[in-house]
């Protein structure tokens, strides 16, 4: 544990700069906004629903979605930066990565699409190693990168490499469904059905998506604003800062709301009363559960930062 305290410690004093973090945390604050529009919520709609055939044409017409997105989002991204590139001088060169930004994007939609389609399967085993598997790739290829071209580009890389790696994860809950998908793709009755059941479930997109929207916004925009209104070292430490607080909090509530959702929709479907009671409990054990780590965090977060990142993070 001491090795790897130290490894780490001298690795960030002599690889990455508070500024490349600055630059990524943009970049990432910006795909984890815009993936929902990709989704349109209906990732949650595959999360709930109880019937297989359903499912499975919620999940193809979502795919093609944010195939359709993806493709306009770099059209677009591309079109004001070759041709308004004034408008986008703020951004200090996060931008400059808006072919990353479309397939991050594709990346991000598609790993919570099919995290959604194993909720609803309570394949709550291949989500946490889907999740475990994501966390330890982007980690792992963000540091070996560093160690060549310690710079913006290589934590992006890395970022997107541990979607892939969640991505490949979970397509195995899709393994016995791929021999007939492309022939029901071009299926015009097919086709058809998956129309009528997107339409089933509009209420995802026009009531859902924008109340989820504002949530990713308003934790992701800051760091945006901070990197354009002061410096991206500024950003950096302040996205670094919120990185240390939120893997853990995301490893312990992403694996609890995934089996709360999975329990909420069969309750939805056959005993609806009992999701307050489920509610309450699920809220009352994450209390319980995260006060310690608040508690030290709060106490000793000044000296954990020195101790694994060096002096060099400590403002």
């Amino acid at each position: 544990m001491v090795k790897a305290l130290c490894f780490c410690q001298c690795y960030f004093d002599k690889q990455y700069e508070p500024q490349h973090f600055g630059t990524f945390g943009a970049f990432q604050s910006i795909v984890s906004t815009i993936w929902v529009l990709a989704t349109l919520r209906y990732d949650l709609a595959i999360a709930i629903n109880a019937k297989p055939d359903e499912k499975k044409q919620l999940l193809v017409g979502s795919g093609l979605i944010i195939i359709v997105f993806v493709a306009l989002l770099y059209l677009l991204l591309f079109g004001c930066v070759k041709l308004v590139p004034n408008i986008l001088n703020s951004s200090k060169g996060v931008f400059d990565y808006y072919a990353l930004i479309s397939l991050s994007t594709l990346l991000v939609a598609i790993s919570f699409l099919l995290e959604s389609y194993a909720v609803s399967n309570k394949n709550f085993l291949l989500i946490s190693l889907s999740k475990a598997s994501q966390l330890v790739c982007i980690g792992v290829s963000q540091i070996c990168l560093g160690i060549f071209q310690p710079n913006s580009l290589s934590l992006i890389i890395g970022y997107n490499i541990g979607f892939t790696i969640s991505i490949l994860i979970l397509s195995a809950s899709l393994m016995e469904y791929r021999h007939n998908l492309v022939k029901k793709i071009l299926n015009k009755d097919y086709l058809s059905s998956i129309k009528k059941i997107l339409w089933k479930n509009k209420s995802f997109p026009l009531w859902s998506m924008p109340s989820y929207l504002a949530n990713l916004a308003s934790f992701n925009v800051p760091i945006i604003l901070i990197g354009t209104l002061f410096s991206q070292e500024t950003a950096g430490f302040f996205f670094m800062a919120q990185r240390i607080i939120g893997i853990p909090i995301d490893i312990l509530t992403g694996a609890i709301s995934q089996v709360f959702l999975g329990n909420s929709a069969n309750l939805l479907n056959s005993e609806p009363k009992k999701i307050n009671a489920l509610f309450i409990n699920t809220m009352l054990t994450m209390t319980a559960i995260g006060f310690f780590p608040f508690v030290l965090l709060f106490t000793f977060s000044e000296d954990l930062v020195v101790l694994i990142f060096g002096k060099k993070w400590l403002l």
